[in-house]
């Protein structure tokens, strides 16, 4: 799943170079946006799997019984669409391949809460114009 939404990823960050809206453009922008998507993918997938890694976010919760791939596209899904917003109708073509049902909801909404507090935690982030 991981590697899935890290092509989405990808796609994402070519289309805002060619699109002309300016999201995530320049290699400093760009690498700042991969970054936060695949840190959230990192803490949904430590947090949902129960695995002995420890988190970015010191405020990811452990939470056991969790669907680790749903978790994940929750959180990769979540912080990419904060991130390129007028692509959001590709992010949601990724997101109905998942297969989100009702028992495996929690775990969506578990991801989508990592991708929230991950964009939270990088909003101070400089821009691409400080020095």
């Amino acid at each position: 799943m991981i590697l899935t939404w890290n092509e989405v990823a990808l796609e994402a960050n070519r289309v805002s170079h060619s699109n002309g809206l300016g999201h995530q453009t320049g290699p400093t922008l760009s690498s700042r946006a991969l970054a936060i998507v695949h840190l959230a993918m990192y803490d949904a997938y430590v947090g949902a799997s129960g695995s002995a890694l420890h988190p970015y976010l010191a405020t990811t919760v452990p939470t056991a019984g969790l669907d680790v791939n749903v978790a994940v596209a929750g959180a990769a899904y979540g912080t990419l669409v904060a991130l390129f917003s007028s692509q959001i109708a590709s992010f949601d073509t990724a997101r109905a391949l998942v297969g989100i049902t009702p028992a495996t909801q929690a775990s969506y909404d578990y991801g989508l809460a990592i991708a929230n507090a991950m964009i939270a935690n990088r909003a101070g982030d400089p821009s691409a114009d400080d020095s």
